[in-house]
């Protein structure tokens, strides 16, 4: 299982207090290169103070190309899971169990009771409140992924577009992949299974019963 968080962005629906002077930025954040993962499935998991499903206490939803990434409550966070398409498809997503343990920020990183998580560095939303001086009304944050190096899921950020409400051009800026060291490409034979299934168990268990784990 492969986990990337996400944090910083803002719901205008759910901000606590709006400064004055300020206004609303309109912001969209994506992942643009999912498609080039077809045997992966990616699952927005919103965690934190005010998730909708407060019996679970996370949320869960399958992004999918050119959506724009949300997590609900300004203080949530959000993590992206890359899991087995086959997986997901066997177990189907509501039935995996993604609670995180009472250590679970103790080393940095979310611990699940049920498996393991490579994660991503944290990336900028798009939007947000700006003062009234800025005149930027909307902007969209494209990301793709790079690959995998060491335990973490690698993005980057490929093109950023802003809009403004004076008579500046709309600005777009590209940017190339960055050199990064030890990369290694995602795909589904380097992402775990996120839990066992039994014959897995049964195999395990009896390969540590002999010593041959």
């Amino acid at each position: 299982m492969i986990v990337l968080s996400l944090f910083g962005s803002i719901n205008y629906a759910t901000a606590d207090v709006i400064m004055p002077d300020t206004h609303a930025v309109q912001g969209c954040t994506k992942l643009t290169n999912l498609n080039e993962y077809p045997d992966i499935i990616f699952i927005g998991y919103i965690t934190g103070p005010m998730p909708e499903n407060r019996e679970k206490g996370y949320d869960t939803y399958i992004i999918k190309e050119g959506d724009c990434l949300h997590k609900g409550y300004k203080f949530n966070t959000l993590f992206i899971i890359a899991l087995k398409k086959s997986y997901v498809d066997k177990v189907g997503i509501d039935n995996i169990n993604l609670s995180i343990n009472h250590e679970w920020w103790t080393s940095g990183q979310p611990k699940f009771e049920k498996g393991t998580a490579v994660i991503s560095e944290s990336i900028d939303f798009a939007g947000g409140w700006y003062e009234d001086s800025n005149p930027l009304i909307k902007e969209n944050f494209d990301y793709k992924i790079a690959g995998i190096s060491g335990n973490k899921l690698i993005l980057y950020k490929s093109q950023e577009t802003q809009w403004f409400n004076n008579d500046s051009p709309e600005k777009t800026e590209t940017f190339s992949q960055p050199e990064i060291q030890n990369l290694k490409e995602l795909n589904s034979t380097n992402i775990p299974d996120f839990e066992p299934d039994l014959w897995q168990k049964i195999s395990t268990f009896f390969a540590k019963l002999f010593g041959r784990d």
